[in-house]
């Protein structure tokens, strides 16, 4: 699976998401989809052993930053929950 298949459909499972405008629960109820955890962990296993191509190290790239994005929302979700 190249980064130009599996990145657009990334982008596309979160703007699918965030176009429902979610909640804040649901907002860190987010997962990605199944098939994209299988793929970052196959992902993270061929960095892990070695064997990541320029290819798919740009795509885990792409996905860890997207997965970063929803970390700050989610904290940021989290501080605002927790001022007065």
């Amino acid at each position: 699976m190249s980064s130009n298949q599996t990145y657009p459909r990334l982008l596309e499972e979160l703007a699918v998401f965030l176009a429902t405008v979610p909640t804040c629960q649901q907002m860190l109820d987010f997962k990605p989809s199944g098939a994209m955890a299988k793929r970052a962990s196959e992902l993270l296993q061929l960095n892990r052993t070695g064997t990541l191509d320029r290819e798919s190290e740009k795509e885990l790239d792409q996905i860890a930053c997207v997965e970063s994005l929803m970390r700050l929302v989610k904290a940021r979700i989290h501080e605002d929950a927790s001022r007065p």
